[in-house]
């Protein structure tokens, strides 16, 4: 488990910790409003080589390369709690997670013409490429021979099996290098590992008289598997030979067995030769999938294809002018995902995903999750653990609808530390107003959630139903949601407030406001006591009669509307929190105050 992540002097943060609390192997989505500084965590781990920290000039806090920058994980190692730095002289996170950052690659480009001595310059958007493999492998003949097999191996007899069978195969090889089991291989090499072939070896030409394959077999499937299974490398290489179908079911243990020691025996003969020849064809398999993956993605008339460039394998994004965004989006993801795939290879891995989301279509964003998804199972498949990070302003709502919540229940996680809460009186407000029975549900939702020239006076009905008392009085309940908003709007004092009484007062005086504007008194009661249903009903009945209603008044019922329908639940709470602190929406509600009615 990741318990924190803190960052210091990278673009726009100076020094934050977070407490996100993240479990492996499930996604988590890590959301903040705009400005927070999510670009800068995902450039923190971007710009973490292997050794330390290398910033480029522009990246560093204030610009002030004297701003050393840092990044520390705190997690939990089995049963000890471990912190993890990394800076300008040091890397201690890569030795124990792989990292990688997946983010837009749409930049701008500047293109010079010079024209009569005179240069002018136009800029267009472009997509950078994504190379898949940094250098495709060496196309190299396999180093399996079945004589030469049959002659190093002369011990089995005629139970010798061709493993031109599976050699022959790029998913075969392709699982070689998927599973490390060029790294098992190495390890067959062990000296116990070695006697125990040895001593395996001994029993067998001792045993042997002139047999044919099935006998010999046979005779491996009765007397030797419990020896076999000790020989604990051997054992395992086994077992990644019986996942396939080329086995001989009758004498699958003792054939797997076979094949195991054929192969250890000719790798400790050549290792790079069988290394190198199944990378290439793995290559070649993975070639294929991705041609056809994306393939699958592109709807446009354009080429999108990987090619083969300069000794790297590369997919190169048409001009943007000819896809739409959702789809460069979606591309760009799943290439990006294909490359971190190929990248993240320790037991712990970490992977974030700058809000790329943020600007996908709903079917885009059900393919990008169904791959975040595949990508866990694999990771899962293989006993390792892996990080999925979504930096993201959007709301968790967005993601709980899909894939996620079906098969991978997301960790939400709201980045920007506040000590802000709905008051417990005024979470009990809004419950007695969701209560259908309740004879204070109109005088609350109609004299107190909204605007009204009438007042209430109903201190012993609210004392009765366990309600702040003097909330009966209209007056001072609107004292108190006034003074909360007074709280929200002055940054300088960084005052903790009640969310939820902004959200009130910020639709009251949206609708003072608009009553404000009305002239006949007929349409002024018809405004109060006929429009009762929403503030919007209210705004369009403005319309209606000739007033021109400024748009972010509507804008902002996406704020307020919501919140005063309470929720029990902390993602609830959070979520409105992380809406009023939104720049643009704070920069909007200050307006409505400072400016009044300003269109």
């Amino acid at each position: 488990m990741i318990k924190t992540i803190s960052i210091k002097n990278v673009r726009g943060i100076d020094n934050k910790s977070l407490n996100v609390d993240l479990s492996p192997n499930k996604p988590s989505i890590l959301i903040a409003p705009n400005g927070f500084g999510k670009s800068s965590i995902a450039r923190a781990f971007d710009s973490m080589n292997r050794d330390r920290i290398k910033l480029d000039e522009e990246d560093f806090h204030l610009n002030l390369a004297s701003n050393t920058p840092e990044v520390k994980l705190e997690w939990r190692n089995e049963s000890t709690i471990e912190t993890l730095t990394a800076n300008e002289n040091q890397n201690e996170i890569s030795s124990c997670f792989d990292y990688f950052v997946i983010s837009s690659n749409i930049r701008a480009k500047g293109i010079g013409r010079t024209f009569g001595g005179r240069t002018q310059v136009s800029a267009s958007i472009v997509a950078d490429p994504i190379i898949l493999y940094d250098t495709v492998p060496t196309r190299t003949a396999s180093p399996y021979s079945f004589a030469n097999a049959k002659v190093q191996c002369s011990w089995l007899s005629k139970a010798v099996i061709n493993l031109s069978l599976y050699l022959g195969k790029d998913l075969f090889c392709s699982k070689i290098v998927a599973q490390d089991i060029i790294l098992l291989l190495k390890k067959t090499s062990q000296t116990r590992q070695i006697e125990g072939i040895a001593n395996f070896r001994t029993r067998v030409e001792s045993a042997f008289t002139p047999l044919n394959k099935a006998q010999i077999l046979s005779h491996i499937e009765t007397n030797e598997l419990a020896a076999l299974s000790s020989i604990s490398h051997i054992a395992t290489l086994a077992r990644f030979f019986r996942n396939f179908e080329d086995v001989e079911e009758q004498y699958k243990d003792s054939h797997s067995f076979v094949c195991a020691i054929q192969l250890s025996e000719m790798f400790r003969s050549n290792p790079d030769a069988l290394e190198q020849y199944c990378e290439r064809r793995a290559y070649e398999f993975d070639k294929s999938r991705l041609i056809d993956l994306f393939d699958s993605f592109n709807s446009s008339w354009q080429t999108f294809t990987p090619k083969e460039t300069n000794g790297s394998l590369v997919i190169e994004f048409p001009k943007l002018h000819h896809i739409s965004n959702g789809q460069r989006d979606s591309l760009n993801f799943i290439a990006s995902l294909e490359k971190a795939k190929r990248k993240l290879k320790k037991t712990n891995s970490i992977l974030i995903i700058d809000e790329v989301f943020d600007y996908m279509d709903e079917a885009n964003i059900v393919s990008a999750q169904y791959y975040i998804t595949k990508l866990i199972d694999e990771y899962a498949l293989a006993s390792k653990h892996i990080y999925p990070i979504i930096l993201t302003h959007l709301s968790a709502e967005l993601f709980s609808g899909f894939v996620f919540s079906n098969k991978k229940t997301p960790q939400v996680r709201y980045l920007n530390e506040t000590t802000c809460l709905v008051s417990e009186q005024f979470k009990k407000l809004l419950r007695e107003r969701g209560e259908k029975t309740s004879i204070l549900k109109q005088p609350i939702e109609n004299k107190l959630l909204h605007f009204n020239t009438a007042g209430i006076s109903l201190r012993s009905e609210f004392r009765q139903a366990g309600l702040k008392e003097t909330w009966g009085e209209s007056g001072v309940f609107r004292s108190y949601t006034s003074a909360e908003m007074t709280k929200y709007l002055d940054e300088s004092q960084s005052s903790p407030f009640d969310p939820a009484a902004v959200c009130c007062e910020l639709r009251v005086k949206i609708e003072e406001l608009a009553f404000g504007k009305i002239e006949s008194p007929d349409s002024r009661a018809k405004f109060i006591d006929v429009c009762i249903s929403g503030t919007n009903e209210k705004l369009e009945y403005c319309e209606s009669i000739g007033i021109e209603i400024p748009e972010h008044f509507y804008l902002l019922g996406l704020i307020y509307n919501e919140a005063l329908h309470w929720k029990d639940n902390d993602g609830f709470e959070r979520k409105i929190i992380s809406r009023l602190k939104n720049l643009t929406i704070r920069r909007m509600i200050k307006m409505i105050f400072q400016q009044g009615y300003h269109i």
